[in-house]
């Protein structure tokens, strides 16, 4: 009996490894799977119902950062707003948001993520590339193009919302958004792996919430009350962090509030383009 006992142990420790070794090798596809996706274009279509631009500009150790570039005609407002993308999406998967963004008078600025569609050939994706990538934008923007730190608002969909608060945190922008934004991705992991000692093994942390308190800048944080990837109290718990953020909870899930309640997320996007530029949007 004894020696069954420590058999089975056996077998499942093996097992165990096995299962552990296979989730570190495999974290960048856990986290990053919109990297695998050919359904898309890697760019908006002829069609899209806003004007674009693609570009690309270097960024650190010689990469070169795919974006999409749209301008309101005559670039009336002056007021920007980078966009980051969700960990299942490219940069041509968020017209609608473009549309609501560019509706509430910002210009859209959307960087792709190395690993991802058009920047697939920079590797694969990773936290800190996506800082790196993140910086790329800013430093278009700001340099190339001289648009003033305080005429820019940041903008992250779901995992998006790791470099929106990381440029957040450390330039002095005018505002941040975030839409389905979670505490840490190892917060994420543990509901979905409950089985495994996933904050231990985790490289990937996005950890929006050790970053809040340094995000002195207005936020604006989108919610979904039925999100059933990134559950509400997420957003509770970044706006009771940081110092200057307003919660706008939908009645919706993940991903589907700007179709769902676009003339709410409008409205507030006009509030908000007020309060941290002190006038009316376009």
């Amino acid at each position: 009996m004894r020696s069954v006992m420590v058999g089975g142990l056996g077998v499942l420790g093996v097992i165990s490894a096995v299962v552990v070794g296979w989730f570190m090798l495999n974290e960048s596809s856990l986290v990053f799977p919109g990297q695998s996706r050919t359904d898309l274009p890697i760019a908006p279509g002829a069609a899209a119902e806003f004007p674009w631009d693609s570009l690309r500009v270097g960024g650190a150790g010689g990469a070169t950062t795919f974006l999409i570039e749209s301008s309101l005609p005559t670039d009336v407002s002056g007021r920007w707003a980078i966009f980051f993308h969700g960990n299942d999406m490219l940069v041509s998967d968020s017209g609608g948001r473009y549309a609501l963004l560019r509706a509430a008078g910002f210009n859209v600025l959307s960087v792709e993520f190395r690993g991802y569609g058009a920047s697939k050939a920079l590797g694969r994706a990773e936290e800190q590339g996506t800082y790196l990538d993140a910086m790329a934008g800013w430093t278009y923007l700001t340099e190339t193009r001289g648009v003033r730190p305080d005429s820019i608002v940041v903008y992250g969909f779901s995992i998006g919302s790791g470099p929106a608060t990381f440029l957040a945190a450390q330039e002095d922008l005018a505002g941040i958004i975030t839409e389905g934004a979670f505490t840490s991705a190892p917060d994420i992991a543990v509901l979905r792996y409950p089985w495994l000692p996933v904050r231990w093994l985790m490289k990937t942390q996005f950890s929006n919430i050790e970053r809040a308190d340094s995000v002195s800048e207005p936020w604006l944080l989108f919610h979904g009350l039925d999100d059933q990837i990134v559950p509400f109290s997420h957003a509770g718990a970044l706006a009771k962090a940081a110092p200057n953020a307003r919660v706008v909870p939908l009645e919706a899930g993940h991903s589907n509030g700007v179709t769902k309640h676009r003339e709410t997320l409008l409205n507030a996007l006009r509030e908000f383009a007020i309060e941290v530029f002190g006038e009316a949007g376009r």
